[in-house]
């Protein structure tokens, strides 16, 4: 479970979707087609991803050198159904790296780092494939995508109906006074907040799952680098630039950042030593 558990999670967060909820199969074909590829390609669009395969900069071929020697290294330490893992530069100035589901992304600034240090990054977002976190994590972006919509759609459905029986009533020549028309008002009201406010908490909560799912993931990723001879450099790089500053800036950022504390994790790495 340990060594695949974000694709295990997965797996089970999918089955409950089509087991426990009325209209869970939505959620889990979203699930299924967001995590099957077309999450990747919008989170490598979001970032600006530029592939290094053949690429044609010097730090591009550098990028390329240093992931081909990672992989030397990984061999069978990846599940078959990966494929083929892509590498990508990333813009910005930003020391940090990133998994995607099937590929890694590595920004400009850490490639001003040596090659040893850009290794271990690379080796560390390996162990988040090799896991599966980023295909949990685009589960349960998909899981809070499809809920929202499904309030929305119900909210949209309940705003129509008494639309219809507001006409229906009028064309019959019924007369609405005024406390009908508030209690009507009132209502629909509450019922919006009701949504609105089941939908905060269904977030709020997939946001804590995921901050935990992740905090678990960072250090199987970490130890999957120390397997491969990067402990160092890794426990190096989190001395070094521990915790910068990531903000969320919305739902997509904040359950990409999940990283624990980079003292944690470097003690963790030393004892894995």
């Amino acid at each position: 479970m340990n060594q695949r558990r974000g694709y295990c999670l997965s797996a089970a967060i999918i089955a409950l979707d089509l087991l426990l909820t009325p209209f869970g199969w939505l959620a889990a074909v979203a699930s299924l087609v967001w995590a099957g590829g077309l999450g990747e390609w919008a989170t490598r669009k979001k970032l600006g991803a530029v592939p290094c395969t053949g690429g044609v900069s010097r730090s591009q071929r550098r990028l390329e050198a240093c992931y081909r020697r990672v992989m030397a290294k990984a061999g069978e330490k990846l599940p078959p159904f990966c494929g083929e893992v892509e590498i990508y530069s990333l813009p910005g100035q930003q020391v940090n790296g990133a998994a995607f589901g099937r590929s890694i992304g590595i920004t400009e600034g850490a490639l001003q780092l040596d090659d040893h240090t850009v290794e271990a990054i690379i080796a560390h977002e390996l162990g988040h494939i090799a896991h599966g976190d980023a295909v949990l994590n685009m589960v349960l972006t998909a899981n809070i995508f499809s809920l929202a919509g499904l309030l929305v759609f119900w909210q949209l459905a309940l705003g129509t109906f008494w639309l219809i029986v507001l006409a229906v009533a009028l064309c019959c020549g019924v007369r609405f006074g005024y406390v009908s028309w508030m209690l009507t008002d009132r209502l629909s009201g509450l019922l919006q907040r009701v949504c609105e406010g089941f939908r905060s908490v269904c977030v709020a909560l997939v946001q804590i799952l995921a901050r935990a799912a992740g905090r678990k993931g960072e250090l199987q990723a970490d130890a999957f680098a120390v397997e491969l001879g990067y402990g160092f450099a890794l426990c190096r790089f989190l001395e070094r630039f521990a915790d910068q500053p990531q903000p969320g800036r919305d739902l997509f950022d904040v359950l990409y950042s999940t990283h624990p504390d980079s003292a944690l994790r470097a003690d963790h790495i030393r004892r894995r030593m």
